[in-house]
C-alpha cells in the first residue's frame, strides 16, 4: 500500500509540475507587459493565477516536508501488535444437541485460532526492563470465554529471547531481552471467543505507554477518496473554463489533494505496515 500510494503522489507531483511548466510561460508573457498603471487591474484579472501558483507551491512544500519528516529518524519507542483470526467452530454444539465437540478432552462451542504479531515499530530499542512487571504485555481473553493453548510461532530475532507463559486459561504473557526496530514475535492463541475482537492486548511500556494496533488500511481509502474527488473536479472545470484557467485550476486542485494525502497520510503509514517477514506468518492458518 504505502508504494501504491508513493508512486501515486509521485505521479500527481510529476502532473502538477508538467501544467505549472505550461502555465508559467503564459503567466511570464502577461507579467512582462504590465505596468505600475495597470497593476490592479491585472491582479484582478489574474487572482486565480496567483491562486493557482500559491498552491503550487504550498503543494510542493507539503508533499516535500512531509516525507522529510516520514524518514527523519527520531529515537522513539513504538510498541504494536496486529491480530487475525480463523474461526473453526461456532455454535455446533448448541445447534445440535447430541453434538459434542472437544479440544484436547474438554467440551467446546467455539474455537478460533489468532494469530497475534506484537514488534517495535520504532526507532528507539525497548528493553524488557522498560516493561514493568506489575502490567507485562499480556493477550487476554474476554470474561465469557477461555484460552485453549498458546504457543510461540515466529520470532524474527532469536537473540531477543521473546517467549510466553500462560496465565490460566484467561492470558498469555510476553516477555523479552530488548527489541529493536521491527523485532518482535508471533503467536498463536486457540481459544473458545469467535473472533479477534475477543483477544485484548494488555501491558504498558514504560515513557510510551499501552501498546498501539495496527492502523487500518481504511486511512488509505479515505485519502486516496479526498483525491480522486480533486482530479474529479479538475475534470469537470475542463468543460466549463478556458484553457488557461483550466491549467491552473488543475495545478491548484492537484497540489491541494498532494499535501492533504502527504500530510494526512504518510505518517500514518508505519502504523499500517507489518514488519518484513510477519505478514504471511500473520494470515498463513
Amino acid at each position: 500500500m504505502l508504494m501504491s500510494l508513493l508512486r501515486k503522489v509521485s505521479w500527481l507531483f510529476v502532473l502538477a509540475i508538467a501544467i505549472s511548466a505550461i502555465t508559467f510561460p503564459i503567466v511570464r508573457a502577461q507579467t512582462a507587459a504590465i505596468t505600475n498603471s495597470q497593476a490592479t487591474d491585472w491582479f484582478s484579472a489574474n487572482w486565480i493565477t496567483l491562486l493557482g501558483l500559491l498552491g503550487l507551491t504550498i503543494g510542493v512544500i507539503g508533499v516535500l516536508l512531509a516525507i522529510v519528516f516520514y524518514y527523519k529518524p527520531r529515537k522513539v519507542k513504538r510498541p504494536r501488535y496486529a491480530l487475525s483470526s480463523l474461526n473453526l467452530v461456532s455454535d455446533f454444539a448448541s445447534r445440535l444437541d447430541p453434538l459434542e465437540i472437544n479440544y484436547a478432552g474438554e467440551r467446546v462451542e467455539n474455537i478460533t485460532v489468532t494469530k497475534a504479531a506484537f514488534w517495535n515499530d520504532g526507532s528507539d530499542t525497548i528493553n524488557g526492563s522498560d516493561v514493568p512487571t506489575a502490567d507485562p504485555i499480556s493477550f487476554g481473553i474476554s470474561d465469557a470465554f477461555k484460552i485453549l493453548d498458546s504457543k510461540l510461532v515466529y520470532a524474527k530475532n532469536p537473540s531477543n529471547k521473546i517467549n510466553i507463559a500462560p496465565v490460566g486459561q484467561s492470558a498469555v504473557n510476553m516477555n523479552f531481552e530488548y527489541l529493536d526496530k521491527n523485532d518482535g514475535a508471533i503467536l498463536q492463541i486457540v481459544h473458545t471467543g469467535k473472533s479477534s475482537a475477543d483477544i485484548k492486548i494488555g501491558g504498558t511500556i514504560k515513557g510510551v505507554g499501552k501498546p498501539e494496533a495496527q492502523v487500518p488500511e481504511k486511512w488509505a481509502e479515505r485519502f486516496l477518496y479526498i483525491e480522486t474527488f480533486f482530479l474529479f473536479l479538475s475534470t469537470v472545470l475542463i468543460v466549463s473554463k478556458t484553457a488557461f484557467e483550466v491549467g491552473v485550476y488543475m495545478v491548484f486542485l492537484i497540489t491541494v489533494a498532494l499535501a492533504a494525502t502527504a500530510f494526512f497520510y504518510l505518517p500514518r503509514a508505519s502504523k499500517t505496515r507489518l514488519p518484513k517477514g510477519f505478514e504471511e506468518r500473520l494470515e498463513a492458518f
